[in-house]
């Protein structure tokens, strides 16, 4: 439910931004006719005492793309050129196989003598995963030394595997956790969870506001009841975070307890909602008032009684408090101060990267995850609802060929503002609370009215016949994995399940895949590996922690995966012009809503900021809605969409009339357009299959091949780390690669081509179409049909609001060229010397700001 809950919580911001004429460009956009007139008009003028008119795109003095070299790589990756050459690189292969990908990994850690080092969003306890928790446990125990990042959040939960793995790997493996709650949120933990003084019953007050306040200042850093908030919030529990408020709080058990016709709220939903109260009613910020009342609109019934007491328990922060600094509305003078508002903000940042390396020499990365969905092609046990269709890049080097990629994971790993050790977990929010929800809540009825609350409530939950000790609950793990070994081995391999034979490489068989490298393509390629990282990537800096990103300032926010695809775009169309010759781009990606620089990068390949791109095909491949895993996107990206292919249209229409009315016809024989072809298709839900969904992550400019774990997202972007591996001027393998996917285009009954239906959506088809959409994910996540018709109606109304705001954004990104108020993506010391400029970029953080939560 916690996409529902998001959909229409999200959707509000856009309630005072539309007006009637703004939202008028979702039917019928004046780009149509005003716009694209105005650039064949300002073009023409610009060039008309030098350029022939057939010439403008080539000759006009503003407008020429930028090659992109070797240098400006390095300044912006994670390594220099890796080096990867023929006489250094052993084997090298993009995997589309699942069950290949698995066996590159496992393959991997056995072949592993002194290090292994992984970083993942999401590490399972299922079957294939077992299989690789074994192998790092043995190779532990034969020396072999294992570090382990993965993504608090999504991995709490598993803290009794990761706590068995550390204890039977006898010391030889390091877990850590990504995005542990800083201190700043810790003690709003520890404000939370403390009661009002005796005789003020309104958490509101001032008096109790102050009160706790001072309590505060001779307290630790945590107490018994802070450690289970944060065990309860981060763990799902619904009773911990019970217990916290009940009986640390001393809110009344009433608020506990479900009214006739309630339903429990669920955990999932308590964070979110957490962060929209902290937004609403500390930041005071209007829209995340606007999203709460919504969010009550559609599930008002939902939220048990004790969410209405947590408000008035949230720390209230003074604005002027230097303690917790208040985050500025634009941080565009002051943008790396990290403030208590901001943390509350980024709550839900994540570690996206996805890598093994081996002793220096052996490394893989790509879109997959550890866990049966990435690494099989069907399940054999468990209930995951979703088998990936992904690509991963292995390679073999000689020693040392890697160094650098380690060095990079060393950084974040020991990134110690946002990367916990398991010690640190367990200090302030053990995992027995939440492991134990029946002996601690038993307890809890017990030591209710006891004097000595905190030693009465943990000495009875370990009492408790229910209880289970650290020691009982990892012995139940490490046999829950020897069975799932097991259960992969006899009913997966041996049961001929597995198969090795998903290719992308035409007239060959997967044996033929494990070089995919040809001669030429060794000599002449170059790799270097990029992270977007919530932090300084050279070596020689002290790392300090970056919130988020602003619109040209890529770099400084160390969001350098999109500076190079901005940089990557730019080329593309230099490329074109400087060979003279096709060159096709596609983004081979799972999810996609373009964040604002994606936007505008494209913008200015179709306004001819880039002169001629007019020999470059932009191809989106992506999911549809039918066979993604996050329907939400699909239902937001469709007004992006719209208005991109609109102004598309407009261009092609708008230059068929100027070519009739306006030029001779000798200058008709010569015209030659600037612009670059642009199409969008997804996969059909009847060819991929039932659960079958695309996870790739994969982006080609011409010679230039991008593999990683970045989506084209705007989360991918603003909120979460990821990686991945630039691979220059393998012409071969980027041929081979196109044509594979061409190949998939040109299958109607594989893919569909949108490109054409974007351009020509009216209102009333967006109107109808939500509808279905709204009841496609109610059918999936409303399984006790909660949200009646009233509610389905002020969903949907939020839903049009918040495409009007993305279709008001998207299109004045597409239309804004500026003149003097162009905006160089890459000076990021340019100054905000107009007022149009200004507008032009709090508008494009704001948008990126809108999807955080996505």
């Amino acid at each position: 439910m916690r996409k529902i809950i998001i959909l229409s919580a999200l959707s509000c911001l856009a309630v005072t931004s539309c007006t009637s004429s703004e939202k008028s460009a979702q039917n019928e956009s004046p780009v149509s006719r005003n716009i694209a007139a105005a650039y064949f008009a300002e073009l023409f003028s610009e060039t008309a005492e030098t350029c022939s008119a057939n010439d403008f795109a080539n000759c006009n003095k503003r407008k020429s793309a930028r090659e992109l070299s070797s240098s400006e790589i390095q300044e912006i990756a994670s390594s220099t050129n890796l080096n990867l050459g023929a006489n250094n690189i052993k084997s090298a292969e993009l995997l589309i196989d699942n069950d290949a990908a698995f066996d590159k990994k496992l393959g991997a850690i056995k072949r592993a003598r002194k290090e292994i080092r992984m970083v993942y969003f999401i590490y399972g306890n299922d079957d294939s995963s077992s299989l690789i928790t074994k192998a790092l446990i043995e190779k532990a125990k034969e020396g072999v030394q294992v570090k382990l990042l993965v993504d608090f959040i999504t991995n709490y939960k598993n803290y009794d595997l990761f706590a068995m793995m550390m204890k039977e790997g006898n010391g030889n493996i390091d877990v850590r956790f990504y995005n542990f709650p800083a201190s700043r949120l810790r003690e709003d933990a520890v404000f939370t969870t403390l009661s009002c003084p005796k005789g003020i019953v309104n958490p509101n007050s001032k008096e109790c506001h102050n009160s706790k306040l001072a309590r505060m200042k001779n307290l630790d850093d945590s107490t018994l009841f802070s450690k289970l908030f944060l065990s309860g919030l981060y763990g799902k529990s619904a009773t911990a975070l019970k217990v916290s408020m009940g009986l640390g709080a001393e809110l009344s058990p009433e608020d506990f307890k479900r009214k006739e016709g309630e339903e429990e709220v669920d955990a999932d939903q308590i964070k979110d909602f957490f962060k929209l109260l902290y937004e609403a009613k500390v930041k005071k910020n209007f829209f995340a008032i606007i999203k709460l009342q919504f969010a009550m609109i559609a599930y008002g019934q939902q939220i048990n009684p004790l969410m209405d007491k947590i408000t008035g328990n949230l720390p209230v922060i003074d604005d002027g408090a230097k303690k917790f600094p208040i985050k500025q509305i634009d941080q565009v003078f002051n943008p790396f101060r990290v403030s208590h508002a901001d943390e509350w903000d980024h709550l839900t940042d994540y570690v996206h990267h996805k890598l093994i390396v081996v002793d220096g020499s052996e490394f893989q990365l790509g879109g997959r995850n550890i866990e049966d969905s990435y690494h099989m092609k069907s399940r054999v046990s468990g209930t995951g609802k979703y088998i990936f269709k992904d690509t991963d890049f292995h390679a073999v080097t000689v020693p040392g060929g890697a160094r650098q990629i380690e060095a990079s994971f060393d950084r974040m790993f020991n990134f110690t503002e946002m990367v916990a050790t398991a010690s640190t977990v367990n200090k302030y929010a053990p995992i027995k609370y939440i492991s134990n929800p029946e002996a601690l809540s038993a307890a809890a009825g017990l030591c209710a009215q006891s004097k000595s609350l905190e030693s009465c409530l943990i000495s009875s939950m370990e009492a408790s016949d229910q209880y289970k000790s650290d020691s009982v609950r990892q012995a139940v793990v490490k046999s829950k994995m020897m069975a799932s070994v097991e259960m992969y081995n006899a009913n997966y391999v041996q049961a001929g399940k597995k198969s090795l034979n998903d290719n992308w490489k035409e007239n060959s068989t997967y044996s033929d895949l494990s070089d995919n490298f040809s001669a030429s393509d060794l000599k002449s390629s170059e790799m270097y590996y990029f992270e977007n990282t919530p932090f300084d990537v050279d070596s020689d800096k002290k790392p300090i922690r970056r919130i988020g990103s602003r619109m040209n300032k890529d770099h400084k926010y160390n969001k350098n995966i999109h500076m190079l695809w901005y940089k990557e775009l730019e080329n593309s169309c230099r490329v074109s012009q400087n060979e003279n010759r096709d060159v096709h781009v596609v983004f081979h990606n799972a999810y996609l809503i373009l964040p604002a620089g994606l936007t505008y990068s494209l913008a200015k390949m179709m306004n001819g900021t880039y002169g001629d791109c007019s020999r470059v095909k932009v191809t989106f491949l992506t999911n549809s809605i039918e066979t993604t895993d996050l329907n939400v996107v699909n239902i937001f990206s469709r007004y992006q969409m719209i208005q991109l292919f609109k102004y598309d249209q407009a261009l092609r229409n708008y230059e068929k009339t100027y070519l009739a009315s306006q030029l001779t016809e000798n200058q008709r024989k010569d015209y030659k357009r600037w612009y670059p072809k642009i199409q969008y298709y997804e996969y059909k839900a009847s060819h991929m299959g039932k659960g079958i969904s695309l996870h790739t992550k994969l982006a080609l400019f011409g010679d230039d091949l991008f593999i990683g774990s970045a989506n084209l997202d705007v989360r991918s972007y603003f909120m979460d780390t990821n990686n991945g591996l630039l691979i220059r001027n393998a012409k071969d393998l980027n041929k081979q690669y196109l044509k594979f996917v061409e190949n998939i285009l040109a299958d109607k009954n594989q893919t569909i081509n949108l490109t054409d239906t974007f351009a020509n959506y009216t209102e009333d088809k967006i109107k109808k179409e939500n509808e279905i959409l709204v009841d496609k994910l109610l059918a999936r996540w409303d399984k006790k049909s909660r949200v009646n018709s009233e509610r389905k109606a002020a969903i949907l109304d939020v839903v049009d609001k918040l495409g009007s705001q993305i279709t008001y954004t998207s299109y004045n990104i597409l239309t804004y060229k500026g003149g003097e108020d162009y905006v160089d993506m890459f000076n990021e010391t340019e100054k905000y010397d107009s007022e149009t400029k200004f507008r032009f970029k709090k508008m494009s953080n704001e948008f990126n700001d809108l999807f955080k939560a996505l």
